[in-house]
């Protein structure tokens, strides 16, 4: 009896059991998915910028073309954004309420996920909190880091594009008393290991491919992160994240790469009117995903991260460098 291969598997030339080469065949058969992730740094939709807004000037115009370029795009949202009968701020240095118009303006832009975990989350209290994440609802832009429980607010957001699902898990280490989330408050996510690890492990339950975490971390202009940034992304990384990537400031800090995960310490400044020196200069980070899928299993890589760098200008607008 002759005989030959199939995809180095041994078959008979005579009496071909086709269901069997069906079976090979649906065993070896691999489907790739790719998709892009766009993450921006300090993202102030208030002052000025707010002003430019309502007057109808779009602050992403000189970025649109890169934001188009992906699949998914993912904003350190720096400011509340409720109704403007919320006009009790917090005893605070700097509180940013942005208009509502500028809801629109992110929906129109295509800002998939909103990280609402950060220092200007509780610049107008409690009641703007809640107002704020309703705003969002409206709009139909996802939140991630803010909710109403402690378990919602280290809840991952998953969005799922063609198969590929990313979660994001954003937490907050800077002004606690105005934004922790408590047993009886609402609030933002904050540093907890335990907590943390149950979220990174419930996102991987609920089927994320790619984990992400988003912390609000660090110095202010200092252009170094500090040994406890680094701790913590690496115990981020240790936890099964996949990504973190940091924000707050207010300057790009260096990306290094842990184990099997990257760190991105700062983002730096994306939208933000006020700025001098350093603080003008910021970066976009781009991935690239890869899940491949076969009949027994699914794998998921980075297949890259680019640093896109920006130029803020006198309005607080970025341009591409």
């Amino acid at each position: 009896m002759q005989h030959y291969y199939f995809q180095n598997q041994l078959v008979n030339a005579v009496g071909i059991d086709e269901p069997y080469l069906n079976k090979l065949v649906a065993d070896r058969k691999v489907e790739t998915i790719k998709k892009r992730v766009l993450f921006m740094g300090d993202t102030m939709l208030a002052r000025g910028v707010g002003e430019a807004i309502e007057a109808g000037d779009d602050p992403y115009k000189y970025v649109r073309g890169i934001l188009d370029a992906h699949d998914l795009r993912i904003a350190n949202i720096e400011n509340t954004i409720a109704d403007p009968s919320f006009t009790l701020a917090a005893q605070k240095p700097y509180t940013f309420n942005a208009p509502l118009k500028s809801l629109e303006l992110l929906k129109n832009v295509g800002i998939d996920v909103a990280v609402i975990a950060n220092n200007h989350t509780g610049d107008f209290g409690h009641d703007a909190m809640i107002n704020m994440l309703d705003q969002y609802r409206q709009a139909q832009i996802k939140t991630a880091g803010l909710a109403q429980t402690i378990d919602d607010a280290f809840k991952a957001t998953i969005t799922t594009i063609d198969g590929l699902s990313i979660a994001t898990i954003a937490v907050n280490d800077v002004e606690l008393a105005h934004t922790k989330v408590t047993d009886t408050l609402p609030g933002t996510a904050y540093l907890d290991k335990d907590r943390l690890s149950k979220s990174i492990q419930n996102a991987r339950a609920a089927g994320a491919d790619f984990v992400v975490v988003i912390p609000h971390w660090g110095t202010e202009y200092s252009l170094q992160q500090n040994d406890y940034q680094r701790q913590w992304g690496q115990f981020m990384i240790d936890a099964g994240a996949d990504v973190v990537i940091g924000g707050h400031p207010h300057v790009t800090q260096p990306t290094e790469t842990y184990k099997n995960g990257s760190i991105v310490y700062s983002l730096g400044n994306f939208i933000f009117d006020g700025m001098e020196g350093d603080a003008l200069k910021g970066q976009m980070i781009s991935i690239e995903i890869e899940k491949t899928i076969s009949r027994n299993e699914s794998k998921t890589t980075l297949k890259s991260l680019q640093s896109v760098g920006i130029l803020i200008d006198a309005q607080g607008f970025p341009h591409p460098l």
